[in-house]
């Protein structure tokens, strides 16, 4: 992808990600599953309702991610313009927060792969994925219009989350030739993975 497509792309989702969180905020949209609970329309005058949003700096795709269960979706590596994945809705913070609150972060780290048979007698893999989870720390929000729950994914395993009014450019400097290092190599113990 060209960067001039990556940057229409990046201000397209940013744009629709602006309407949904507008239409959310208003209670328009409000049945999203949050931590086992549903954001009610209610919840707009108590909760800031968030979109997350996934910047990977490894080497590796993320395939999915969650913050307190609610979950990011995948995320791709990041490039020296884009975090990485989209915007998905949605996730909230309480408006009274002044404090620094923990958030469980888990994301899928490695995998492995399994050779199956289908009913066609084709022969097939499945991937099994490998996760790792972190606490982090996350700070009040700074902004009276706060939009976006952020999550950094850092070379060495660490793991930020961050709220922001605006979508951040990438915390790292990149190279934009970072190739996808994914591998996913046969399961020890394929027999018993299924």
């Amino acid at each position: 992808m060209s960067k001039m497509a990556s940057k229409k792309l990046l201000f397209f989702l940013a744009l629709i990600s602006t309407v949904l969180i507008e239409l959310s905020m208003s209670g328009v949209v409000a049945k999203e599953a949050t931590g086992g609970r549903m954001i009610e329309e209610s919840d707009a005058g108590e909760y800031f309702i968030l979109g997350l949003i996934g910047f990977n700096y490894t080497d590796r795709l993320i395939d999915h991610y969650s913050v307190d269960s609610s979950g990011g979706g995948h995320v791709h590596l990041s490039s020296p313009t884009s975090g990485g994945s989209g915007v998905v809705c949605c996730t909230r913070i309480s408006k009274a927060q002044r404090e620094k609150v923990e958030v469980k972060v888990k994301w899928q780290v490695d995998g492995c792969t399994y050779p199956v048979k289908s009913s066609t007698g084709r022969i097939g893999e499945r991937r099994i994925f490998h996760y790792k989870e972190a606490l982090a720390y996350v700070d009040p929000p700074t902004s009276s219009a706060p939009a976006y729950l952020e999550t950094h994914f850092y070379p060495d395993g660490s793991v930020k989350v961050k709220v922001t009014e605006f979508i951040s450019p990438p915390a790292m400097h990149l190279d934009e030739d970072r190739k996808d290092q994914s591998i996913f190599l046969r399961c020890k113990d394929a027999k018993n993975s299924r």
